[in-house]
């Protein structure tokens, strides 16, 4: 019978000498004891006893090659790689390990007797011996990379960093891809400029495509005598002064002061047939009757249903009328709403009044261009309210959770998500935001009427009811929120593979949703779909051509990514023919042919009279299809001329009457006009030489100018000598020294460079207080 198999001891883990000495060892090679007495020698038992023990056993399977025998990868052969690649072992422990590996070999013949159990099969303490070297490796190694020894573990970033300075827009420093099978140069990864950064969803990522557009002008442009230059530097004191006169001075107290009734109503019907029905924010029965109750009493009215109130006429006023006539009010009002929510009331700020207010302010500041480029940032705080009070898990969790509650709260939620991922795309940055991190159900298919009784029942799917637009939009969210990631995150691949994986997804979510769309039969009545469906077919689309962006080839040779020009350019201009509808047939979102009158349009008027998400897509558009007919211009296949599209020619100057049309109804950035006009002009003349290109674009940019500057003046209200015994030179373009300022410093075509600088609470009558710790609880 053979003889129990004797257990080893625990390996000793420190080098000889600390293990003499009886203290801790750091196991570094060599340690730091060793290296404070300086001893010459630091080595370690354990890895030299391994080294021999590993050796006799491949001594030991050579011998019996007819057995099944675990391969066991010598130690010594660990530690001259780790010693190559990351000096873990000095030269004298790596002789003292290949010393002791040698004596061990030769004694392993002794062991050719002893049975095969003990002499072959490793016991379950020498692989744990093993795995403590291993991990004992894996540390050294962990702890040179913290150090900054393994200098070469980061490979070397695949993008390259250009920065253009140009008089007219400024200096643009834009970070482009590497040259991969994978990725295009036509677009930036991220572009630096004015202090701020635009991640890829942003249109500015395509400015450096028209970058010889700016050489051509640039010479023009640095001569200060230039009519050119003097005319924009005109243009620009002139809105600057604009955009002082309409903006009040801070802080505004929230007052009662309300338009006449009927303008009211026709601001408050404004709304409701608009974002209301796109983006679920207030209860309307419970709204109309708190707005009626401020007509009927101007006493004992609560100051956050004043605000909810002027938020909603302040939204409404973008679609009044098609010269926005009412924009110096709703700035006001704006105002006044941002004064109330900076007031330093926060705990008793946490209820879903208050959250119907800031997403009303959100809105409502990029309607009317109140900050309209920092509302990213703004969202980020909503959406941490919201959390905070639990907006992101079901209410159902939650007790005493009236139908009213609960599906007020779904809503909010919904539309603070809605809020985030659009603000996100529309500005460039990071969502900061998964679907793992909520579980709150979608709102369910009520009519608002329906939640003012105790026990209401959801409609079926196919009904149409006044959340069935956000329910359907709510279902595309996933997809959507994936695509943000792609093109913002800092750490995104955007290899094109993963794109065209997340095209398909968006397209089939984007399916489903168009079919719920469809087959949706009205009730009662009570819900309109003409402006939700115009705003969902825009909001989807520009989804689909912001993620192929990247992709574009500079010219038609690019053929490796085809399907992403066909995609953007398609996208591209049923996104312009809903936004400016012309007088031929167009499909509605329904599917139904209708002729749409584009001053009736309200989503039409939208887009002309207020700024945020809705401008700026339009504004990207236009550049995009000018893109395409530039590479259709440059196309050098065949022996006679090449025609262009005329659709995309059509879209273009569709989309100057259109910058035009914006101008008139109170926009006072005139660079889209001018860009606009001057790629049109530079399209149209693709054969001319370069000094009849200058000329031409000259002469245009002069006759643009000419146009614009009486429409400034008279919403300036500028009378002429006035003006110039103000110290006003015309002929110089140059303003008060108040007003001095850097001509070409807002390049922001659709972004303009607006600031403000910016109080009286009351929970919403649905609202539980806390008993007894005088809190307003959420629920």
């Amino acid at each position: 019978m053979a003889e129990p198999e004797r257990r080893r001891a625990r390996p000793p883990v420190s080098c000889s000498l600390c293990r003499k000495r009886k203290i801790k060892c750091d196991r570094e090679v060599p340690c730091g004891n060793c290296v404070r007495s300086k001893s010459k020698s630091c080595s370690y038992e354990a890895l030299q006893a391994y080294a021999a023990y590993t050796n006799s056993r491949k001594q030991a399977s050579q011998s019996r090659p007819n057995h099944a025998i675990p391969h066991l990868n010598s130690i010594s052969a660990i530690n001259q790689s780790s010693d190559k690649s990351h000096g873990l072992l000095n030269d004298a422990s790596s002789s003292d390990v290949s010393d002791v590996a040698t004596q061990g070999t030769s004694q392993s013949n002794d062991t050719t007797n002893t049975p095969l159990s003990s002499a072959t099969s490793p016991t379950s303490h020498e692989i744990e011996t093993m795995r403590t070297k291993i991990r004992y490796l894996e540390d050294q190694l962990s702890k040179d990379r913290s150090e900054g020894i393994d200098r070469n573990a980061f490979p070397t970033p695949m993008y390259s960093v250009e920065t253009i300075t140009t008089e007219l827009a400024g200096a643009f420093t834009a970070e482009f891809p590497g040259l991969s099978s994978s990725q295009s140069k036509a677009a930036s990864n991220s572009v630096f400029h004015k202090g701020r950064l635009f991640g890829q969803s942003h249109w500015i990522n395509g400015v450096a495509v028209f970058g010889d557009i700016f050489d051509l002008i640039e010479p023009v442009l640095r001569d200060p005598t230039s009519k050119m230059k003097v005319g924009m530097q005109r243009c620009k004191y002139l809105g600057r002064l604009i955009k002082m006169q309409r903006e009040p001075s801070w802080p505004v107290q929230p007052t009662l002061d309300l338009p006449p009734r009927h303008v009211a109503d026709k601001l408050v019907e404004c709304y409701l047939r608009t974002i209301e029905t796109l983006y679920r924010i207030v209860h309307i029965p419970s709204f109309k009757q708190e707005y009626e109750s401020l007509w009927e009493s101007n006493s004992n009215v609560d100051l956050a249903i004043v605000v909810q109130v002027k938020l909603a006429l302040a939204i409404g006023a973008a679609t009044y009328d098609d010269q926005f006539s009412m924009r110096s009010s709703a700035i006001r009002w704006v105002y006044e709403a941002q004064t109330w929510c900076s007031s330093p009331e926060f705990k008793s700020r946490l209820n879903l009044r208050s959250l119907q207010n800031q997403c009303l302010l959100l809105i409502a500041r990029e309607m009317v261009n109140v900050g309209a480029g920092l509302v990213w940032i703004a969202a980020g705080e909503l959406l941490r309210s919201a959390i905070y009070m639990g907006l992101h898990r079901d209410p159902t969790w939650f007790p005493r959770a009236t139908p009213l509650k609960i599906e007020m709260s779904r809503r909010l939620w919904n539309t603070i998500l809605e809020i985030c991922v659009q603000s996100s795309i529309q500005s460039g940055a990071p969502p900061l935001l998964s679907m793992e991190q909520f579980d709150c159900q979608p709102p369910r298919n009520f009519d608002d009427d329906q939640l003012m009784t105790d026990d209401p029942v959801p409609k079926p799917e196919s009904v149409l009811t006044q959340s069935s637009v956000a329910i359907a939009l709510r279902s595309t969210l996933p997809s959507r929120l994936r695509v943000v990631h792609f093109l913002n995150d800092l750490g995104s691949t955007k290899s094109y593979q993963d794109a065209l994986r997340l095209d398909n997804q968006l397209r089939t979510a984007y399916r489903v949703m168009c079919r719920t769309l469809r087959s949706l039969t009205p009730d009662s009545g009570g819900a309109t779909l003409k402006f939700a469906i115009n705003a969902v077919e825009v909001l989807i689309r520009h989804y689909l051509s912001t993620l192929h962006v990247p992709f574009l080839g500079t010219s038609n040779d690019d053929t490796a990514y085809a399907y992403s020009r066909k995609v953007v350019i398609d996208n591209s201009l049923k996104i312009w023919c809903t936004v400016y509808p012309s007088t031929t047939l167009v499909q509605d979102g329904l599917g139904s042919p209708q002729r749409m009158e584009r001053d009736a349009d309200d989503f039409a008027r939208l887009s002309i009279c207020g700024l945020g998400f809705f401008r700026s897509v339009a504004f990207q558009s236009t550049m995009l299809i000018a893109l395409e007919l530039r590479a259709q211009s440059h196309d050098e296949y065949g022996l006679g001329p090449s025609p262009l599209r005329p659709d995309l020619l059509s879209a273009l100057d569709e989309s100057i009457a259109w910058a035009m049309r914006c101008i008139e109804a109170g926009e006072v950035n005139v660079k889209g006009y001018f860009f606009t006009s001057v790629v049109s002009c530079l399209i149209r003349m693709r054969d001319a030489s370069q000094e009849e290109l200058l000329k031409t674009v000259v002469k245009t940019a002069e006759d643009l100018i000419d146009e614009c500057l009486p429409i400034l003046e008279r919403q300036a209200g500028i009378d002429e000598s006035m003006e110039q015994g103000a110290g006003q030179d015309k002929d110089t373009g140059q303003g008060p020294k108040s007003l001095s300022v850097d001509m070409f410093d807002d390049w922001d075509l659709m972004m303009t460079d607006a600031q403000f600088t910016f109080e009286s609470t009351g929970p919403m009558s649905w609202m539980v207080e806390n008993e007894g710790s005088g809190e307003m609880m959420p629920w």
